[in-house]
């Protein structure tokens, strides 16, 4: 939910009209519906780990009614939280055009509307919208935001907490949803760890992994970037099928990273 409102919210800030989905199959209908209504989409942004149909298998089925002339040809961008080798070779393998990777960046989404979107040259013109969105084009797909400077929430070992400098951008961004985005972060960030706990409990590397992901990329588009960081470890740790005692030892450091982020978060939007 985080990454969707934020993704949106830059795309709006550049006067782009969103339409968004939950789920790879609500995507598809309502990409089907609006196509038999006569209306055809300029650009599709899809999440590669959706619920009930994942961006890989949507992406798939639209390329396929676009070669079957039943979707206009309209280019797919995934987003992506997996910026590792081989990852954008399998999104162009599913039938993707192009990736983004997550933490998603104003730049980013601009010098793909531009590369793929015709008469949207402008944007570029326009250049970042701030400091937080400076990127290389050269390479613009490889972008992931860090927390990096000295006067931000930091724990006792010295290791930041939460990049607030990442948090006001957002706010400037989200405006009046902000609020609700933190929020939703808060109360997905308890479930997840839950599942994560259960996942190791019975010994599941898939459902470590599935649990972890989501963390992994919603923290990092937050700015709680230590707790990305645990994150991704057990998420590579499940796809590895590789769970042992350190894997415990992670997980029980997340969960106090996470006990910070939250007490940070709620002092921010007190």
């Amino acid at each position: 939910v985080v990454n969707r409102e934020v993704a949106r919210a830059m795309l709006e800030k550049m006067k782009c009209d969103v339409v968004e989905a939950s789920d790879g199959k609500e995507a598809l209908t309502i990409i089907e519906e609006q196509y038999e209504q006569g209306n055809s989409f300029d650009i599709h942004f899809i999440d590669c780990q959706m619920p009930i149909m994942d961006g890989y298998e949507l992406a798939g089925k639209l390329k396929k009614r676009m070669e079957e002339k039943l979707l206009k040809d309209r280019p797919i961008v995934a987003l992506t939280a997996n910026a590792m080798k081989g990852d954008r070779e399998k999104c162009l393998e599913s039938g993707m055009d192009d990736y983004v990777a997550k933490p998603v960046t104003v730049e980013a989404l601009r010098v793909k509307l531009v590369k793929w979107v015709k008469h949207s040259e402008q944007l570029l013109e326009e250049g970042p919208v701030s400091k937080e969105d400076e990127v290389s084009k050269e390479d613009v797909s490889e972008v992931v935001t860090h927390a990096a400077s000295d006067d931000k929430k930091e724990s006792a070992d010295g290791s930041i907490v939460i990049d607030t400098d990442v948090l006001d951008n957002l706010k400037n961004f989200t405006g009046d949803n902000f609020d609700r985005m933190i929020e939703s972060y808060i109360r997905s960030v308890d479930e997840l760890l839950e599942q994560i706990e259960v996942a190791l409990e019975t010994n599941d590397p898939d459902k470590l992994r599935v649990s972890a992901h989501p963390l992994k990329s919603s923290s990092a588009q937050l700015g709680a970037m230590k707790l990305s960081e645990f994150a991704r470890i057990l998420e590579e740790t499940g796809a590895k099928k590789s769970i042992d005692n350190s894997t415990h030892d992670i997980y029980k450091k997340a969960k106090d990273n996470s006990e910070l982020v939250v007490d940070a978060l709620h002092k921010y939007i007190a």
